[in-house]
């Protein structure tokens, strides 16, 4: 469910104040880089409020390969979905690195939904951005050169990224192979590609960051490539 900072199409300012307010009343927990927060077929009946961090959802392929199929980041929530149907969940979540969450019981979460109705739209309007996302990361993988497919993941993290600067730079918390998962590349061609991207001048690789030098030029490189 992403946060998107250009125009701010999801969740209204208001809505993530009151939803914050919500999980406030229940306790912080932290988890190390690499735990699992659910596991497929686990029976779902609470709802993970992210305070700060990355979750990556996914599934194991036939292959033994770990397919992404979304990133959750902070004031997002998930499985959203377990509130509309008591379907077992399908995904691994796992933390991407040190997060804090907030857990509430699914029930509690109803309960307040129905007390506040108006809130209702506004999380259908991040159901639709997630599946939107998930929808065009499909396309790129489905239809697009690694090169393509590098650069939507690296344009999307962006917009989930406060700016450096106001260069439009951004310092994405990513490592390559991370990239590599999101994308269903080899590490190899990951990296091969982020060297051409590095000659063209567009990003800076770290241990730390993976800079985008300017988010601009990023995007209409994206554009020129669809």
């Amino acid at each position: 469910m992403p946060m998107l900072h250009e125009g701010d199409a999801g969740m209204q300012m208001m809505t993530r104040i009151r939803l914050s307010s919500f999980f406030a009343n229940y306790p912080t927990r932290n988890y190390h880089r690499g735990q699992i927060l659910l596991h497929p077929e686990d029976s779902v009946d609470k709802i993970i409020y992210m305070q700060s961090g990355r979750v990556r959802q996914y599934q194991i392929s036939d292959d033994g390969n770990d397919v992404v199929v979304n990133v959750f980041r902070e004031t997002t929530l998930f499985p959203i979905s377990s509130i509309l149907t008591k379907a077992d969940n399908n995904y691994f979540f796992e933390a991407s690195d040190d997060i804090k969450v907030r857990i509430a019981p699914i029930e509690d979460l109803r309960s307040f939904f129905n007390n506040n109705p108006d809130i209702v739209y506004d999380l259908l309007l991040l159901a639709h951005e997630s599946i939107e996302s998930i929808l065009r990361r499909m396309s790129y993988a489905m239809s697009s050169s690694a090169y393509n497919r590098l650069l939507y993941e690296l344009v999307n993290e962006c917009l989930h990224t406060k700016k450096s600067n106001d260069t439009k730079q951004y310092n994405l918390k990513i490592h390559e192979y991370e990239l590599a998962e999101q994308t269903g590349l080899s590490r190899e061609t990951t990296n091969r590609v982020l060297k051409k991207m590095k000659q063209k001048g567009f990003v800076s690789v770290s241990r730390k960051f993976i800079t985008v030098k300017n988010y601009m030029l990023l995007k209409n490189e994206l554009g020129n490539h669809i």
